[in-house]
């Protein structure tokens, strides 16, 4: 198997949406004058919305920086300042997200700052292009501050990784586990034996809500949306062990940049993309889920950069 063809799968998720966002508030002000760019986790549960940041410590901390880390319940890990900001306002881009995210096969694959614009990137395919088209004419163009930078084909799901690791060093976690039985039955498991998923939304603790890449017609009809017939779905689900991983991301302040997962039963294989920075952290997760978890039966299977599986 060549390097990385075994993400392929996801090139099925053909277009690319990228918005960007430019209000005036402390986070953007701090981005623009601080020299604060990064990698963002957005995180919503019902009215509730969460946004984390982080960036390296830095030899001299200058006084704005401090006041600003002060006020956003910034905490220093690792040699890693992590920043989070909670929205206690209807805050109209997040619904923005929110209403593209309703569109079946939309995946949240990236949101980061850098001088002062915040900017979203998704993946989907293109058989919902009008559906997108629809938000970005009805919401997108009432936003003062919102703008379309592109829409259209992407480069494959190795292109678009090479996009983010440009900015921010990636790194790719897999593991190998053998679920308990129960998982891999309803209502746990309602798309049968063998499957390719992502997560649409890699932040939170939702229940898991995903894009299925068949190659057999799901189990269960009645829980899933058709995107492609017999070969792209969306469900939502339950996974343990998932959910405890993506929680101890965000307790972390690590943003997720994607989770995707291949069932080809008994054997469950997860992938986690994230910021080399986080390196050490994400395997002490493991470790805890480990110990949590024993009867999901999680080994390492491989670590590393995505220069070195993709080049």
């Amino acid at each position: 198997m060549g390097k990385g063809t075994q993400f392929k799968e996801l090139d099925l998720l053909d277009w690319k949406l990228h918005i960007s966002f430019s209000p005036e508030s402390t986070i953007t002000r701090a981005s623009r004058k601080l020299k604060i760019n990064s990698e963002v986790g957005l995180y919503f549960d019902g009215q509730n919305t969460e946004i984390n940041l982080f960036f390296q410590n830095r030899r001299e901390m200058e006084r704005d920086l401090n006041i600003f880390l002060r006020e956003s319940d910034g905490f220093l890990e690792n040699e890693i300042w992590r920043v989070r900001r909670s929205i206690v306002k209807r805050f109209e881009y997040v619904e923005l997200i929110k209403s593209l995210l309703e569109i079946p096969s939309f995946v949240l694959i990236s949101i980061w700052i850098r001088d002062g614009i915040f900017h979203t990137q998704f993946i989907f395919n293109s058989s919902q292009s009008n559906k997108a088209s629809d938000i970005i004419l009805g919401k997108l163009s009432t936003i003062e501050e919102g703008k379309l930078e592109y829409v259209g084909p992407n480069n494959g799901f190795a292109g678009i990784l090479d996009e983010i690791d440009q900015r921010c060093e990636l790194s790719i976690a897999q593991f190998e586990l053998l679920p308990p039985k129960k998982e891999m039955e309803m209502p746990e498991n309602p798309m049968g034996d063998h499957w390719y998923r992502i997560l649409k939304k890699p932040y939170g603790t939702d229940p898991i809500r995903g894009v299925y890449i068949m190659s057999e017609k799901p189990s269960k009809a009645e829980v899933m949306t058709e995107v492609i017939k017999d070969s792209v779905y969306e469900a939502t689900t339950d996974n343990a062990f998932l959910s405890y991983f993506v929680s101890e991301m965000h307790v972390k302040r690590i943003p997720t940049i994607a989770a995707f997962q291949k069932l080809d039963k008994p054997v469950f294989n997860l992938w986690i993309v994230f910021p080399s920075l986080f390196r050490n952290e994400i395997l002490k997760i493991a470790s805890d889920a480990r110990e949590d978890l024993p009867n999901w039966h999680p080994s390492l299977k491989s670590l590393a950069s995505f220069k070195e599986i993709f080049n």
